[in-house]
């Protein structure tokens, strides 16, 4: 009988230092995502006879590592989802612009070639993130539009690629409510904000879904502004470049 409960101890004992083992050293790379505002600006282009829009996502995010392994963060990206469109799952992908400086993002973003020269640090690049750290980035996810999508609803997903996930996940879901006031106000230069409520997975394939998702508008809706909006413009000599 003792020499059973002896066993039984010792396998106790085991047991309790392989699990303490694997909390310390051997639990694989996990990725926790925090966000919590987003920021829409967009900015009005001109050259000769020519107008473009550039929109851009701004968002400040945190990517800890609860595990005790290291981990690869590969790509982060917004994906803008219309969902007040007739056609099922039509979004679009803003790619990753690059990482800013959050203050002087904040005191530049009024104009994107200041903004660019003052603000941005550099390109994204992947990352490590260590066990059990956190790192904090402030990006810039930004299109190019000549004629925008007017919805008086969307959705804007935070998607994270990691070495341990195999597609792009979704960490966080903000719901954009626009009104024609609100989009012709953007459109002239003026910012938004949006707070995070949450989001499920999900992946995503091409980056426009479908193909021809810009003919599609509201403005007839969405056109009608109680006052007119300050215009902020900039002049560029290549309407190609999306900056």
């Amino acid at each position: 009988m003792a020499a059973w409960a002896s066993l039984v101890v010792s396998l106790l004992a085991l047991a309790v230092a392989a699990v303490t083992l694997w909390r310390a050293q051997l639990s694989p790379f996990r990725l926790i995502v925090t966000a919590d505002r987003v920021t829409l600006r967009v900015h009005r282009m001109e050259s000769d006879d020519e107008s473009w829009l550039l929109p851009h996502f701004a968002l400040s995010a945190g990517f800890t590592n609860s595990g005790t392994q290291v981990g690869r963060v590969l790509g982060v990206r917004v994906v803008l989802r219309y969902t007040s469109l007739p056609i099922p799952d039509a979004y679009e992908v803003f790619p990753c612009h690059g990482e800013y400086d959050p203050v002087k993002y904040e005191a530049h973003s009024g104009l994107r070639s200041t903004m660019i020269t003052e603000a941005k640090l550099d390109d994204f690049m992947p990352f490590v993130v260590l066990p059990k750290t956190t790192v904090a980035k402030f990006y810039v996810f930004s299109v190019r539009w000549d004629r925008p999508v007017r919805q008086a609803e969307m959705h804007l997903d935070l998607e994270v690629l990691h070495d341990r996930s195999g597609d792009w996940t979704s960490t966080h879901t903000w719901r954009l409510s626009m009104s024609g006031w609100a989009w012709n106000t953007v459109e002239e230069g003026a910012s938004f904000g949006f707070t995070a409520e949450g989001g499920a997975s999900k992946h995503s394939a091409p980056d426009v879904h479908p193909s021809d998702l810009h003919k599609y508008t509201l403005d007839e809706e969405l056109l009608a502004a109680p006052t007119e909006p300050v215009r902020v413009r900039e002049t560029t000599p290549s309407p190609g470049e999306s900056g």
